[in-house]
């Protein structure tokens, strides 16, 4: 049927309802990481996962999203790690920033799908270089992680930009001193940028 635009008002309840089955979410084509449908247009077998046994075996990248950059667990795809990487610092809201590796060509459409509201992009390297250089800035206490719960609690924050850019400043200068490290680029200036799906007042859903 024809999609319809709503308009939606913060300040109101929202109540969503999902019916159907689970369905998988497909794979990444690992020459250009842009998503492709399901092989066998299933569901996710009912389980928790994302992905049918199939579409997961063809992305094939379990490995890769624990890699720290070390050795290479996932040998299939490690010409990718050859393509350049960037090292992202993104703001869910004023109090909230994570790190994060991005294939490079696509860092913006990253940073949409993580639901972040401001990002800064850091530092360019290989995909094992920006790797172990994630590593070592969430162990100096910036975390990689934000749990989908965490990020629907901010649903509707919908912070100042400019408090925005100020913590991803102070973020900024905590790390800078790691950026510059063996195979990676230190981006000066660094590359601001703000998601096109923010949220404001009024939201459109389509149904």
């Amino acid at each position: 049927s024809d999609k319809e635009i709503y308009s939606f008002e913060a300040s109101k309840e929202l109540r969503i309802k999902i019916v159907g089955k689970r369905s998988c979410i497909g794979y990444l084509r690992e020459s250009d990481e842009i998503r492709q449908s399901c092989i066998a247009n299933e569901s996710s077998n009912g389980s928790n996962r994302s992905q049918c046994p199939d579409c997961a075996i063809e992305e094939n990248r379990a490995a890769c999203i624990r890699c720290r950059g070390i050795s290479c667990a996932n040998p299939s795809r490690a010409r990718y790690c050859d393509l350049p990487h960037a090292l992202y610092l993104a703001a869910f809201n004023s109090d909230l920033i994570k790190v994060g590796v991005a294939f490079f060509e696509r860092r913006r459409v990253r940073i949409d799908r993580q639901g972040a509201s401001t990002a800064m992009f850091v530092a360019k390297g290989n995909g094992r270089d920006i790797r172990m250089l994630e590593n070592q800035i969430k162990e100096s206490g910036v975390p990689d992680k934000v749990s989908a719960k965490r990020k629907l609690d901010l649903l509707f924050d919908n912070p100042k930009e400019e408090q925005l850019f100020d913590s991803l400043e102070k973020s900024y200068d905590k790390v800078k001193g790691l950026l510059d490290t063996k195979g990676c680029e230190s981006l000066n200036p660094a590359e601001y940028y703000s998601s096109a799906a923010r949220f404001t007042d009024e939201v459109p859903f389509l149904t």
